[in-house]
């Protein structure tokens, strides 16, 4: 099994109880959700503040969490897209089959 997981992923780490792999992940997963959205915040601040918000990245590049982050390059438009659509107040709601 070790070689097909050495194949899958850098490092694979046995935990020993059954099950605390499962709650690693979920730790992991929160762990970067909540970075995901604190370096959204701060690119939404950066744009409020009228600074390009890849100034900001690239400053954040040359921190310890630079290298654990990959961002998009390119105009501010093509890495943070908006909807293009918003829902029409006046539609229905959508129905919900049973």
């Amino acid at each position: 099994m070790q070689p097909l997981l050495n194949v899958v992923g850098r490092r694979t780490p046995w935990l020993g109880r059954l099950g605390d792999g499962s709650r690693l992940k979920l730790v992991m997963n929160n762990s970067l959700a909540v970075t995901a959205e604190g370096i959204a915040e701060a690119v939404a601040l950066s744009t409020a503040l009228n600074l390009d918000p890849g100034v900001f990245l690239d400053a954040l590049a040359e921190t310890p969490l630079g290298p654990r982050t990959r961002w998009p390059r390119g105009a501010p438009s093509s890495r943070f897209a908006t909807p293009q659509k918003t829902p029409d107040s006046r539609s229905k709601p959508p129905r919900i089959k049973a």
